[in-house]
């Protein structure tokens, strides 16, 4: 039988219901327990060495249930579609988010506060760590690693974060010099740490990527004074070798603009993406990038909590095939940072399920949450 210690039996017990739908649900947890994510970046790096890297996806679940729960677990690190985009109103910044995938699954909320660092509210995928039900123990304790396998989030600096799945190969970096970070981990990073977009950046950017999921990601990245990055390893010759980027303007057929939103391509080659196509290792998604476009222009860039559901609503997927079909969740976050950033803030987050936004929930950091 698994022994919990009574930091990470609090945490379980206060795993609750928010929703009640048939089958999938949104769920809320908060973690109580002290986590060690340099830990598991430690553990990981062990397998990556330039010269004879064996880094796979069962080791960083190995090393992220270890962390969790004090055995051994299983993830699985799917595809993880999405559009993600910035709207200001008043000098007030949001991010939306569209989380897409084929699969089927229950959401979780999950709240941290980690000493010396900042809280955060994020929301997980329960389905990559078959969970979907939480009507069992071993359910409810796997969500113990629900920390590290957060999708989009935001903390109490106002920085917020997202993930996006690309077409081409998935990066794998192998600097002997820099500690080895895996996807979502790079997100709990940034959670954790991250004072700005700028800031976000510089974490990132210390760390050798590994991809998981056997897919290719970049990473959508908000704060609040509405500076916005991606985050991609662009492909920076014809053998085929990854270089980090961070980018903070669209360059499309010689024209600048301001970057504003992110699907399922590289941002960096948006002149060789079109919309409705795959366009191999460059990626897809250009007629959701465009449909967002199209509402900030329609509002004159003017776009508050209305607009960003109406931009939700139109880059939502129906279900289908492609890993980057059907829409789990919907969320809106509001980029505000706290007086002080290092304690519990004011953190709010809506969120609809799987395309129904007739029926959707408030997330108040200080309030709980609410039916709106």
């Amino acid at each position: 039988m698994l022994k919990l210690d009574d930091e990470r039996k609090s945490t379980v017990n206060s795993i609750k219901p928010v929703t009640d739908y048939a089958n999938y649900n949104l769920f809320q947890m908060d973690i109580r327990y002290e986590y060690n994510l340099i830990q598991i970046i430690n553990e990981i790096s062990t397998y990556n060495h330039s010269e004879h890297p064996i880094l796979n996806d069962q080791i960083v679940s190995a090393a992220i249930f270890r962390e969790a729960m004090g055995i051994p677990g299983k993830i699985d690190f799917n595809s993880f579609g999405c559009t993600a985009f910035k709207m200001v109103d008043n000098n007030t910044v949001r991010m939306g988010r569209n989380y897409d995938f084929k699969n089927d699954t229950s959401c979780m909320l999950v709240k941290c506060h980690p000493k010396g660092m900042h809280s955060s509210v994020a929301f997980a995928a329960l389905d990559n760590i078959h969970a979907n039900h939480l009507d069992n123990n071993y359910e409810k304790y796997a969500c113990l690693a629900a920390p590290f396998i957060c999708l989009d989030g935001i903390n109490s600096a106002g920085v917020s974060i997202a993930v996006l799945t690309l077409d081409s190969e998935p990066v794998f970096e192998h600097d002997d010099n820099k500690s080895t970070i895996a996807t979502t981990l790079a997100i709990r990073a940034v959670l954790d740490e991250a004072d700005s977009a700028d800031h976000a950046v510089r974490i990132l950017e210390r760390y050798n990527m590994y991809a998981t999921g056997g897919r290719d990601y970049h990473f959508f990245i908000l704060d609040a004074d509405g500076n916005c990055r991606v985050v991609e390893y662009i492909y920076d010759d014809e053998s085929g070798n990854r270089t980090f980027k961070s980018i903070y303007e669209v360059k499309s057929y010689g024209h600048k603009e301001e970057l504003q939103c992110a699907t399922n391509f590289f941002i960096n080659y948006i002149d060789k993406v079109a919309p409705g196509k795959k366009n191999g290792i460059y990626g897809h998604g250009k007629d959701r990038y465009n449909a967002v476009l199209d509402i900030i222009d329609k509002h004159n860039n003017n776009c508050g909590n209305d607009e960003v559901w109406e931009a939700l609503k139109a880059s939502a997927q129906l279900p289908g095939d492609d890993a980057t079909s059907n829409t789990q969740w919907s969320v809106v976050y509001e980029n505000i940072s706290a007086l002080n950033p290092f304690s519990d803030f004011n953190a709010t987050a809506q969120i609809a399920l799987k395309r129904d936004f007739r029926n959707k929930w408030s997330y108040d950091s200080l309030k709980g949450i609410r039916k709106l």
